[in-house]
């Protein structure tokens, strides 16, 4: 039951829920976030804490709201769990993965990204993939698959920053991107800082590499030119190739 200071207080953020149209959010995006949310995590085991948020939201919805109003908002370290096959992963808790959907959709908007990375909205997803690799397998003799999760773990953090600067003025986007990459790991009490990379398993995440593709990726003319003297061509994922001498290259 939602006392009655709860109840004026989401009264009043009723009012002021339209107060910033554009803001990168509100609380209709918050909704859609946390259905969004739900969604993704509808398996997860009981012990996920995305229970006690479905179970307790009317309150979390409005101390989202409020933290993100007042700019004190700040992500928490992230989990090391160990999945029953063995598998390690990194997992923010469900209230960071609703605020860093809303930062998806935000910086979605935002960057500039590549045409190559189809799995983006609007940039014709995994069909146009496949029909794109389908198309070229005629033309060339190799087919090399980039390996995605080396791709996230090595990006360097201070050169993405750096790159994503220029994009963000608001303080307080800029400062929950920083934090999320430069984020700290716990794990049985023992906290890591992450140095290198970003994390996988996050809706930021396909948006901050998209950007990142473009500035250390195939986009220059001097770049193109040179995958075409090695009979290259390159594809969400994928980097096609004929056979070619090295004395060719240069």
């Amino acid at each position: 039951m939602i006392s009655k200071s709860h109840k004026q207080s989401s009264n009043h953020l009723q009012q002021h829920r339209s107060a910033e149209p554009d803001c990168w959010f509100s609380l209709e995006k918050i909704d859609a976030a946390y259905h969004w949310l739900c969604n993704q995590r509808r398996h997860y085991p009981p012990d996920s804490d995305i229970w006690h948020l479905r179970f307790h939201w009317p309150r979390y919805r409005t101390d989202v709201f409020q933290a993100l109003s007042a700019n004190s908002f700040a992500l928490n370290p992230q989990l090391h769990l160990v999945k029953m096959d063995g598998r390690h992963l990194h997992c923010w808790s469900s209230i960071d993965a609703l605020v860093l959907k809303l930062l998806a959709w935000h910086l979605g908007a935002l960057l500039p990204t590549s045409k190559r990375c189809t799995h983006l909205k609007g940039h014709g997803g995994l069909k146009q993939t496949v029909r794109q690799v389908y198309d070229a397998l005629g033309q060339y003799a190799f087919v090399c698959k980039t390996d995605v999760k080396g791709y996230y773990e090595s990006i360097d953090q201070a050169l993405l920053l750096q790159q994503l600067s220029p994009f963000l003025p608001d303080k307080q986007v800029w400062r929950l991107i920083y934090h999320y990459v430069h984020r700290v790991v716990e794990r049985g009490g023992n906290f890591s800082d992450i140095n290198q990379g970003i994390c996988r398993g996050c809706p930021l995440s396909p948006v901050i590499a998209a950007l990142h593709v473009i500035a250390e990726g195939v986009e220059t003319q001097e770049q193109k030119a040179l995958l075409q003297k090695m009979g290259c061509q390159a594809f969400q994922g994928y980097l096609f190739g004929r056979p070619c001498r090295i004395e060719d290259l240069d």
